[in-house]
Parts: C-alpha cells; sequence; structure tokens
C-alpha cells in the first residue's frame, strides 16, 4: 500500500490587469493590456489547506514556479500539475522521491546489478 501523505493539485490562472502596473507584473507582449498576473493555487486535497497561493507576473512560467517551489515537496506526496508545470530538473526530483518512496516500500537497501542489456528502452 502506498504512503501518500499529501495530494498537491496546482494551477494557474492569467488574465491582463491595467498597463498601470506593467512595471510590477508585465506582460510577454501581444495584444491587449501590458501589463498581466499569473496567479499560482496549490491545494493539499488530503488536509484542505492552501499550500501556495502567489501573485507573479504574466512572463513567470509555470515551470519556473515548480522550479522554486520544488523544495516545498516532500516523500510521501502526490504531486497533480499539468505538463506546463513540468522541467526536466522538477520531473528529475519526482523520479527520485518515487524512487525513495519504492525503496522504503519494498525494503530495499541494496541496488541489484542489472545487466546493461535490460536498460535499454525502445
Amino acid at each position: 500500500m502506498l504512503n501518500i501523505n499529501r495530494i498537491l493539485i496546482k494551477d494557474t490562472v492569467c488574465f491582463q490587469i491595467d498597463e498601470s502596473l506593467k512595471e510590477i507584473y508585465p506582460d510577454s507582449g501581444g495584444d491587449g493590456s501590458e501589463a498581466a498576473i499569473r496567479i499560482q493555487f496549490e491545494y493539499d486535497l488530503l488536509s484542505g489547506t492552501i499550500t501556495d497561493l502567489s501573485i507573479n507576473a504574466f512572463n513567470e512560467q509555470d515551470a519556473t514556479d515548480s522550479i522554486a517551489t520544488i523544495e516545498k515537496t516532500k516523500q510521501g506526496d502526490l504531486i497533480l500539475r499539468d505538463l506546463a508545470d513540468m522541467s526536466l530538473a522538477v520531473l528529475k526530483w519526482q523520479i527520485e522521491l518515487m524512487f525513495k518512496s519504492w525503496k522504503s516500500i519494498c525494503d530495499i537497501e541494496k541496488v541489484k546489478k542489472v545487466k546493461r542489456h535490460r536498460l535499454r528502452y525502445y
């Protein structure tokens, strides 16, 4: 049985704001207002608590935020995000956490040698 401590659901909503705020919240260009914000919202489904609620400039991408907040994740967390939130660094971090969890669940203390041809992917 998996030991899931938190189920973290994170998503973002973006919208344009008054252009007088363009120095603080610049848009990434294009039509419309020169100012836009990105609201990051993360919710722990198990505890019912908000773990992140932040307002950033529109040009601060989701993947950048996922790297900045990765240290908040812990072993036993189930992370649900859309693919825009994932970067290679975050994916690597999640794989390492998953490996540590499986190692603990399966009581694996030592990694066994594997034949090199078994490590190929197709």
